[in-house]
């Protein structure tokens, strides 16, 4: 979870103020560009949530996600000042998918293995 919630805070900080140094971008701007992030790992984790809850497993949508972020993320670090934003928006949807479906089937899996009594460390914990 570590490792999630450094990924999750670079793309959060990291992006909008690379935008703002090397493309130019007003904090306006560079923050509408994560909208894709945003957007994609709501709707990814509704579906990643019902695809585990169809399907009952979770292992392949955490996967599946490490997969996405992980080359989105690595794909982002190739932007230069002459990239455009097609490649920019496209990187952002790769993460957002990556993002979503990583981080809700992780929160199951975490719920899951506990008694309820013990859902609520375990969430606060996985957070």
């Amino acid at each position: 979870m570590a490792i999630n919630g450094w990924n999750f805070v670079m793309q959060v900080y990291y992006i909008p103020s690379f935008y703002q140094l090397v493309f130019g971008y007003s904090a306006t701007s560079s923050g509408a560009m994560i909208l894709p992030i945003t957007l994609l790992q709501t709707a990814s984790s509704t579906l990643s949530g019902l695809i585990v809850h169809w399907v009952g497993r979770y292992r392949e949508c955490i996967l599946f996600g490490w997969l996405c972020w992980a080359v989105g993320l690595g794909l982002m670090s190739t932007l230069d000042e002459d990239t455009g934003v097609g490649k920019q928006i496209g990187y952002s949807v790769l993460i957002g998918v990556g993002v979503g479906n990583t981080l809700q089937p992780a929160l199951i899996a975490t719920q899951a293995g506990v008694e309820r009594r013990d859902m609520a460390v375990v969430t606060s914990f996985r957070k």
